[in-house]
């Protein structure tokens, strides 16, 4: 349980900091650079990363940018009494399975930046953990 309450609290800090960083313009424009450098010294590849100008665009991301601060404060709620919350991380789980493996297949699909790929990596990992996690906390109960 110990190690269940340590990656909500990594998982919730997580998203509270990407979704603080995607409900602001400059620091939205200071990750991509960020992104750049770390393709460059990582990977040894360049690429490119525009900060997005078209408003229905920039209003998409400031969304996702609150809903990650809404779902990271509630991981971090969470972490206090993971029992109480189990369904709630268990769909959070399942959603940062089906989005880390949708980023894992843009990543091949559309050739992105591998950064984005580390990412879908992490994404999916909290996700098997998350759900791995809830079904055996919940079998426990029983």
């Amino acid at each position: 349980m110990r190690i269940f309450r340590w990656l909500l609290l990594i998982g919730g800090l997580f998203n509270f900091v990407m979704g603080l960083i995607f409900f602001n313009d400059r620091l939205l424009a200071g990750f991509l650079q960020l992104a750049l450098r770390a393709e460059y010294t990582l990977f040894s590849r360049s690429g490119l990363l525009f900060f997005p100008q078209d408003p229905v665009h920039l209003m998409l991301i400031h969304g996702f940018g609150a809903a990650a601060l809404i779902l990271g404060a509630t991981l971090i709620y969470s972490y206090r009494d993971p029992l109480h919350y189990i369904a709630f991380i268990l769909f959070d789980g399942v959603g940062r399975v089906l989005y880390g493996a949708l980023m894992i297949i843009y990543v091949i699909r559309y050739a992105l930046l591998l950064v984005i790929l580390s990412f879908g990596v992490f994404e999916l990992s909290l996700g098997i953990a998350y759900i791995t996690a809830s079904v055996l906390a919940t079998r426990e109960q029983k």
